[in-house]
């Protein structure tokens, strides 16, 4: 276990993707800063100083400086996968309990999150602005440091009767998101009225059904946008908007820019 504190200096080196339609095996190297292995999709096959690790996706891999690594055997499918390099040579790293912990392969809650923040290390990478010890550059690193480590507490939310029917229903947009729902749907789905759940989602989340489900869907296409494997037209439709027309519209007014521009900004990669 990596044990960090963020009163002291992070140094974010280096951060890239990596995509291949199949048969990708990591080279065997050392390298002298610490580095992380995020696979967004497939299975990375790796070992740690012999020690072997399937990464999976939405899971990461941990590497302390100098430490040997590299893949055991080629990929069968589609993989893609991030890697960022930092030092906290100025920091004492110690392997004891501290604010942030980073276990040598975890799973990743918020995956989607973690994608956004790292394209925005990526854009500033590819545009000349990232530097090791620019603050902002350290802000963006500790976010992403904050999506793959444990604080050793998780906020959670009061077991009343109004969250948990809140909570059911986010579960149920989130599985749904590309699907056509409304509240009354959603309602009989989870047994209780349309009246009732909607009365009682926005008392408890401070926003409607409606609002919300409008959220999922735009937050997720805005994850394909930049994972890039669908069209834009193709996203449109499977998130569920009317026509490619107001989905442009909608994500310029979010985003302020159109959905092409947005992904030009974050279609970083090397491929294999």
């Amino acid at each position: 276990m990596l044990g960090l504190a963020f009163g002291l200096p992070i140094r974010p080196d280096a951060v890239g993707m990596v995509q291949s339609e199949g048969g990708y095996q990591h080279v065997e190297q050392r390298v002298p800063l610490y580095e992380l292995l995020f696979v967004r999709e497939g299975t990375l096959h790796m070992h740690v100083e012999n020690v072997k690790y399937d990464v999976h996706k939405g899971e990461v891999l941990l590497v302390w400086p100098n430490e040997l690594y590299g893949g055991t055997r080629p990929g069968s499918g589609r993989l893609k996968f991030y890697f960022l390099h930092f030092d906290i040579s100025q920091m004492k790293a110690r392997k004891i309990d501290s604010p942030l912990r980073l276990m040598r392969k975890t799973t990743v809650l918020r995956p989607d999150r973690l994608v956004a923040i790292i394209h925005l290390m990526l854009d500033d990478q590819m545009g000349g602005v990232l530097a090791s010890d620019s603050p902002a550059s350290k802000l963006i690193f500790a976010q992403i440091l904050a999506e793959v480590g444990d604080f050793g507490k998780t906020e959670v939310l009061p077991a009343t009767s109004d969250n948990v029917l809140m909570q059911r229903g986010k579960a149920y947009i989130r599985r749904h998101v590309n699907q056509s729902m409304s509240t009354s749907g959603i309602a009989e789905a989870l047994e209780v009225s349309p009246r009732y759940f909607g009365k009682v989602f926005r008392r408890a989340a401070g926003y409607s059904v409606r609002e919300f489900i409008a959220m999922s869907r735009f937050h997720n296409a805005r994850n394909l946008v930049i994972e890039g494997d669908l069209s834009l037209k193709q996203i449109a439709q499977v998130c569920g908007f009317a026509d490619y027309a107001y989905f442009s519209r909608a994500f310029h007014k979010h985003e302020g820019m159109s959905p092409r521009t947005y992904r030009r900004m974050h279609s970083r990669a090397y491929a294999f």
